[in-house]
């Protein structure tokens, strides 16, 4: 691992230049929870106030990710990343893997306010026929969240491989959350519109639920 940095000029001008390899996993493997060997660098030069930096990563046969990032300083830190997300081998056996493409493109528009509060302003995935958007606010200090969320799937054919049917149709699901981020509650709507499949058609269905997450106890000795 490496990691370059300077500042110079009255106004000052960063230069950022850092990077990592984990040919085995290692620490920012466990953190992104990815059990493969990877590489990431990050660089990127500018005004404090106005700047702009390049991030990539590499996980074998998992994941890679190239990103532009912009950060603004004015009275919080804002930030746009913008970039790309081409899923290796390994997702072809994620439950997801019929909903997504090899290709994914990703926007997270987000600002710091005090160094306390994390605000998610707009974070968008874009998949082929998939659509996820998200917003929300965490304190960063006591990791507590709210916010909301919305998935789009415009063909819901990938869902053969959860229910074992073939299947069509559009869904659209929505909700809110709040909590601990490791815990976190959430109130969810479900609406699928013109569902076809072997068993069962439908031109509209609509569902409701609250899920509440729980952390695992330990067991006591």
């Amino acid at each position: 691992a490496f990691l370059d940095i300077e500042s110079e000029g009255t106004e000052p001008n960063l230069t950022v230049n850092a990077g990592i390899d984990e040919p085995e996993p290692g620490l920012i493997g466990a953190i992104l929870k990815i059990r493969a060997p990877l590489s990431m660098s990050f660089k990127g030069y500018g005004l404090i106030t106005d700047w702009n930096g390049d991030l990539a990563l590499n996980a074998d046969k998992t994941i890679e990710i190239d990103a532009h990032v912009a950060m603004q300083t004015l009275d919080a830190l804002n930030m746009n990343i913008s970039g790309t997300a081409e899923l290796g081998q390994s997702f072809n056996s994620a439950p997801w893997y019929g909903f997504l493409d090899r290709s994914n493109r990703f926007n997270i528009q987000c600002h710091l306010k005090n160094n306390k509060n994390l605000f998610l302003d707009r974070a968008t995935v874009e998949s082929g026929n998939t659509h996820l958007e998200l917003n929300a606010v965490m304190d960063i200090r006591k990791l507590i969240a709210e916010g909301a969320f919305k998935i789009n799937l415009k063909d819901i054919s990938g869902l053969r491989n959860v229910i074992k049917q073939e299947c069509s149709g559009e869904l659209l699901m929505e909700g809110k959350f709040k909590g601990h981020v490791a815990s976190p509650s959430a109130d969810i709507t479900l609406k699928v519109t013109d569902f076809d499949s072997n068993i069962i058609s439908a031109d509209e269905f609509r569902a409701s639920a609250l899920v509440e997450f729980t952390t695992p106890q330990a067991s006591s000795s």
